[in-house]
């Protein structure tokens, strides 16, 4: 039938934005008329546990289906309905998580701190916590039914070393990571510079996640 290959289609079209943005890597849902990012910082990018409840409602459905069963489609639809719960539940937990941070920031002097909650890998249920003031940068953690430590010293961004400004003019590659770092940190190497984003600078994913910015006269290059 045609008609539901369409759909089919346009529900591939649709969902896939719907969940790209549910991360914390960022997408510019209006391009090309705006080149603002969103971000739902609710889902790590590959969650391993949404793959499993729809890989597994699916194929319980298909088992099902070759059976000759009635109501076939029935595990394919819990297993949606169970995704779609998973989905809101990690929203509220993010929400949550942000709170916490941000009442512990304000009550220490930093009322308009940006803070973003992240998921890790596996433990779906926490969540890792970054935060940034003009000046500065630091991490808190989240559990809920636990609560969260927030570290309000945090260290200093480096995004006012001077030299940032003329190497970075010099450099597409510099321009294009601050173009999509949310979260951009300035750490000195040698006579060098490390571009990195505060939300990738696990030592596993850092690497992949930053760019080394040198003098104008020499060539910089992503790491």
């Amino acid at each position: 039938d045609k008609g539901w290959l369409l759909l089919l289609a346009y529900v591939g079209c649709f969902s896939h934005p719907a969940l790209d943005w549910l991360n914390n890597y960022g997408i510019r849902l209006l391009e090309p008329v705006s080149s603002q990012w969103f971000y739902g910082d609710s889902i790590f990018i590959i969650d391993l546990w949404m793959w499993i409840a729809l890989g597994v409602s699916l194929w319980l459905s298909l088992r099902r289906e070759r059976r000759g069963l009635l109501n076939w489609q029935r595990p394919a639809w819990v297993g949606f309905a169970a995704v779609c719960a998973y989905i809101f539940a990690n929203g509220l937990i993010t929400g949550a998580a942000e709170r916490m941070a941000s009442s512990a920031l304000a009550a220490s002097g930093n009322p308009n701190a940006l803070v973003v909650a992240s998921p890790p890998p596996f433990a779906f249920w926490k969540r890792d916590i970054f935060w940034r003031t003009a000046d500065r940068y630091g991490t808190a953690s989240f559990v809920p039914g636990i609560g969260g430590h927030v570290d309000i010293g945090g260290a200093p961004t480096g995004m006012d070393d001077p030299r940032l400004a003329t190497w970075v003019k010099a450099d597409p590659a510099a321009r294009a990571f601050l173009f999509w770092s949310r979260m951009p940190v300035a750490q000195k190497d040698g006579n060098a510079i490390l571009l990195r984003d505060q939300r990738f600078m696990h030592p596993l994913a850092q690497d992949r996640f930053q760019v080394r910015l040198t003098a104008p006269d020499t060539a910089s290059y992503p790491e």
